[in-house]
């Protein structure tokens, strides 16, 4: 996370006045944001295989 900010101090730096700071760094609240929302729905994904496996075995069900 360090990171983020240290990159986009060095953006702000090299491209004097062509970007804003403030755009600088809603990008990385939305870079954060999105590693967290991809971290907390990988947390999931071996419940969703579990829970199509059981969807499989309804519809095997249904069709006989």
């Amino acid at each position: 996370m360090a990171g983020y900010f240290w990159i986009g101090a060095e953006i702000i730096v090299f491209y004097k006045g062509e970007v804003a700071p403030a755009n600088v760094f809603a990008v990385i609240f939305i870079l954060m944001m999105g590693s967290m929302n991809a971290g907390a729905s990988a947390s999931s994904a071996p419940d969703m295989g579990r829970a199509n496996a059981s969807v499989d075995k309804v519809y095997d069900i249904l069709d006989h």
